[in-house]
């Protein structure tokens, strides 16, 4: 057997033990040129191959294991470090399988060498989510500081490593915190944090690299629970004197400078809190701390007040009221106000300083507070300085701002400067027909000049800071599907994704499974047109409008210029995005006749099988009225929608999945996830279908969810938004992050503008999100009062009335009510005639010293 077939076999069994004499050979030898060699020829191949491969269940078999050993003996460092991320999955750093020979075949290669590894490996950048996928590089790094070999690089992604080494490789604390939650018992022997910390070689640098680095701190938090906590490790390694309480402390308030993720800061103000922060500690430290309390979230606010007030001085009183009560953390300014109405307040600072911090307090939009402030005031022989007059509002009750939307597009010539120029508007805003027509445009210059299209597509491919149309990876990369493998693909679409419930992983691939059915359908789309690459002159399915819409007359024109048969799915693309058509017009396709395109095969004594005319298919879709339109509604607080025919036999062409027109109940079917779409497939495949991508999406728009409700704008946009669009904007309005609710409330201002929003179907969303207790009237009340000032008054006032008697009329009332009452208190001056419901007048006349009902009781004044 060659050395070539000896290696090979150890990798298709994932033998590593087998590589160690191949390893240990001189480089000089037979035998290590033989390797190197055949490293250098299919080092690439086989990273792609088992990049993903596990095979931890078995301690002498391990695929990515194998690869990792050879890189890490005979690449140089700066070259390991850029190949073994691309094989770290299933690294763990536990000891088990390769793990001990990859680490000492490192130190083998001498401490220069290490460190080069360590510091390359730093400079690489996390992908957003990606986080667990650098797990790897902490795990090597604490066995290469451990060994003496190297030192820990301060970079950010070695603070992600470093923080990923503990929250997802060798502590299990993912199952853990799962095993917790299940009720299930957790081993009492198993390590927690602290003591996995404890045996941590170089602990106290790694826990100052995890403060340093954003984010960090919160990959740990992600998995709290009573035996992974940071706070308490950290205490309790201070105490047992392995870590410097100062250094800690220094650490965490620099780290708080950042403006960092809520879980991090939430993480960094719990530590802060073990450590037992006192005013000692800010000693000297007080304008920084000033400075976090202005611009830290709530949890750090709340660790840092008691020890700012320890050793706040008179002159700093104004500031520290100002920022506190100008804050919405209620818990923190009733510390600060028990503070200034203590006994010894006027003794601790000074009688004008604690006026001053009073007549703040006493300003606070919270009447029960206020009138706290207010007495203490009073007590002190001091008046409550006058409230300025609120702003006039007289002017929002008009129709809102009109909107127009679907413009005409404007067509991407096929040469370089005009496909780079549309490239780059994915980075900013990218309608739904973008994707389109920069396919098409490529599409056009690969029938005329393929080496120059190429040639772009290599080009703009390495430059890109964000996904192109998949075509033009295709063409970067020469490949085109042979028309075995495209038939197979339509076959198992036509077969498995005929409804909206998901198959069995195993009858179908992954690039199938893991895509919403618009997406698949593109994708289809993008597989014929690359088997015909160079044959077909341009797609008919390309929109003429921004929202992705098709016209009947732009339709009429391709077919008359094509000069090859039409590809079944591109045609079927056109027919689902073509604008409404009377009827009347199929007259309009007469005289025209264009063959369809079969993947079947034909060859000498085979003739391609007869097809039917494309233009009979656009006639009869024309005819029978076209798309018909899609029907929702509720179900308690979720939206389904009603399954629907597609004319003209298009739902039977194979690679067109049965799940575009099934519908979507959410107790049958599956929903999509963020990764499931893209740009090119989401609301610019079926534009007048949009409320079942609303729907399918419904998961995606809780009020939790962290990535931006990137779809929401162009849904606003489409041609028909419904119920299920006008479902996911009220979610979203409520949404912890105040951006997200900003996005919501342009794209309710798109909706009413265009004509498109419906009060009773808006209305119905917000009390089954009521009745649910999912309605947060904080959240709510600051995007309602947004979207008045934006000009949205008028429409959305019958919500409110219904809301606020809802509400109102609740036994237990919700969070937010007050809040929600002093916005309507606010805005009914600019409402003509205002009828407030019963509710609300119940609510006022009740008693009681709630909020809620001195809200009441001034709104029902206001509007007497």
């Amino acid at each position: 057997m060659s050395a070539d077939d000896a290696l090979e076999e150890i990798l298709r069994h994932g033998r590593w033990a087998e590589l160690r004499p191949w390893l240990e050979a001189p480089a000089d030898s037979v035998e290590g040129k033989e390797l190197r060699a055949w490293y250098r020829s299919r080092r690439a191949a086989l990273s792609k191959e088992n990049r993903w491969v596990s095979s931890r269940a078995a301690t002498d078999v391990d695929h990515p294991g194998c690869l990792r050993l050879l890189g890490a003996a005979l690449a140089p460092a700066d070259r390991a470090a850029r190949w073994l991320p691309a094989v770290g999955w299933g690294w763990r750093g536990d000891g088990s399988g390769s793990d001990d020979l990859l680490v000492a075949t490192m130190l083998g290669r001498g401490p220069d060498w290490c460190q080069a590894f360590l510091d390359a490996a730093a400079q690489d950048t996390v992908r957003k989510n990606g986080e667990h996928e650098v797990a790897w590089l902490g795990n090597v790094a604490r066995e290469l500081v451990g060994a003496g070999a190297a030192r820990l690089p301060r970079t950010p992604t070695m603070a992600t490593a470093w923080a990923a080494a503990y929250s997802t490789g060798a502590a299990h604390a993912k199952w853990v915190k799962w095993r917790e939650a299940q009720g299930q018992e957790v081993d009492p022997s198993q390590d927690g944090l602290a003591d996995l910390l404890r045996r941590d070689p170089a602990v106290a640098d790694g826990v100052s690299l995890l403060l340093s680095g954003p984010g960090a701190v919160g990959q740990l938090e992600y998995f709290l629970s009573a035996r992974w906590d940071l706070a308490a490790a950290l205490a309790e390694l201070v105490a047992d004197g392995l870590l410097d309480r100062t250094r800690v402390l220094e650490d965490t308030l620099a780290a708080l400078t950042r403006q960092d993720t809520a879980g991090t800061q939430k993480g960094l103000a719990r530590i802060l809190t073990a450590l037992g922060l006192s005013g000692e500690d800010l000693r000297g430290r007080l304008p920084l701390a000033q400075g976090l309390l202005a611009t830290g979230r709530g949890p750090v606010t709340a660790a840092l007040l008691p020890a700012v007030l320890e050793v706040a001085a008179p002159e700093d009183l104004d500031e520290v009221a100002r920022t506190i009560f100008t804050r919405t953390e209620k818990a923190q300014q009733k510390t600060l106000l028990a503070a200034l109405t203590a006994k010894d307040a006027v003794a601790r600072w000074d009688r004008p300083s604690v006026v001053a911090a009073l007549a703040v307090a006493a300003d606070v939009p919270d009447p029960r507070l206020a009138a706290r402030a207010t007495t203490a005031l009073e007590k002190l022989g001091e008046s409550t300085p006058e409230a300025p007059p609120e702003a006039p509002v007289d002017d929002l009750w008009a129709p809102p701002p009109p909107v127009t939307v679907g413009a005409p597009v404007t067509a991407v010539a096929p040469h370089a400067r005009s496909l780079t120029e549309a490239a780059s508007r994915f980075g900013v805003a990218a309608t739904p027909a973008d994707a389109a027509l920069l396919t098409d445009a490529l599409v056009r210059w690969c029938a005329t000049d393929p080496h120059a299209a190429r040639e772009w597509a290599s080009s703009a491919v390495p430059q890109a800071t964000v996904w192109l149309p998949a075509l033009v990876y295709a063409v970067h990369e020469g490949r085109r599907p042979s028309l075995e493998d495209f038939r197979t693909r339509n076959e198992q679409v036509s077969a498995h994704l005929t409804s909206g419930k998901r198959p069995r992983f195993d009858d179908i691939s992954w690039n199938l499974y893991s895509r919403s059915a618009p997406g698949v359908l593109h994708d289809g789309v993008n597989a014929e047109t690359a088997v015909r690459l160079g044959e077909v002159p341009f797609l008919l399915s390309t929109p003429t409008h921004e929202d992705g819409s098709l016209a009947f007359d732009a339709l009429i024109a391709r077919l008359r210029e094509y000069a090859v048969p039409a590809g079944p799915l591109d045609l079927t693309l056109a027919l689902l995005r073509l604008q409404p058509v009377d009827p009347g017009r199929a007259a309009d396709l007469d005289g025209l006749s264009l063959p369809l395109w079969s993947a079947e095969k034909s060859g000498l004594l085979r003739r391609r099988p007869r097809t039917r005319d494309a233009v009979d298919a656009v006639r009869e879709w024309v005819t029978s009225g076209g798309l018909p339109p899609s029907t929702a509604h509720h179900r308690g607080a979720h939206v389904l929608v009603d399954p629907a025919h597609l004319p003209a036999g298009v739902g039977d062409i194979p690679g067109v999945p049965g799940a575009l027109s099934s519908g979507h109940d959410p107790d049958l079917h599956d929903e999509y996830d963020e990764y499931n779409l893209s740009v090119e497939a989401g609301t610019g495949v079926v534009p007048a279908w949009v409320d079942l991508l609303a729907a399918r999406l419904q998961k995606q728009f809780d009020q939790s969810s962290r990535g931006a409700p990137r779809w929401l704008a162009p849904m606003a946009a489409s041609p028909s938004p419904g119920l299920a669009v006008t479902h996911a904007v009220a979610q979203t309005l409520c949404h912890a992050d105040e951006d997200h609710r900003l996005v919501a409330v342009d794209a309710a201002l798109v909706l009413m503008g265009r004509g498109r929003w419906v009060p009773d179907d808006y209305t119905a969303c917000c009390l089954h999100q009521l009745a649910d207790g999912e309605l947060r009237l904080t959240r709510l009340s600051h995007a309602w009062e947004q979207l008045a000032l934006g000009g949205g008054l008028q429409p959305l006032w019958p919500t409110v009335l219904a809301v606020l008697d809802a509400a109102c009329a609740l036994n237990r009332k919700p969070p937010g009510l007050a809040d929600l009452l002093a916005v309507v208190r606010r805005l009914a001056p600019a409402v003509p005639d205002v009828r407030l419901p019963g509710s609300v007048r119940t609510l006022a006349g009740s008693k009681g010293g709630s909020k809620a009902r001195l809200e009441a009781v001034a709104l029902v004044e206001a509007v007497s």
